[in-house]
């Protein structure tokens, strides 16, 4: 899904959509990944994950980079494959480090103590 319109973007910009366009599929982004962070953390704390605020403080910190991002675009300071690849990096390095370890830690809990929009075989 982020991927995805990670490549909508990618492609609007090679065919040359216009600014406001391609502004809007990055605040969708912006968007769709504030969802993301909420729900990941409402997991991390009906899991009781130990790392919860450092891992939230990463969040936070995305979130006030990609709007500082968007605003440097809006304003012409950036371009639109700036923005896009700054985008795409963040997020695989966020996955390939912070949600791995989260996702390491409710591989590690028993199934009884799973949040219930994980612990989909108990329903």
């Amino acid at each position: 899904m982020y991927f995805d319109l990670l490549s909508v973007i990618s492609v609007a910009i090679d065919d040359g959509a216009d600014k406001e366009r391609i502004l809007r599929r990055f605040k969708e982004f912006e968007k769709l990944i504030h969802f993301h962070f909420m729900s990941e953390e409402n997991l991390m704390i009906e899991s009781k994950y130990n790392d919860f605020n450092h891992h939230q403080r990463h969040h936070i910190s995305c979130m006030d980079m990609i709007k500082s991002y968007l605003k440097d675009y809006e304003l012409g300071k950036l371009n639109s494959m700036s923005v896009l690849t700054f985008l795409c990096d963040w997020f695989l390095v966020h996955i390939s480090s912070h949600d791995k370890r989260f996702g390491e830690y409710l591989k590690s809990l028993p199934i009884s103590e799973l949040p219930v929009l994980v612990n989909m075989e108990a329903a």
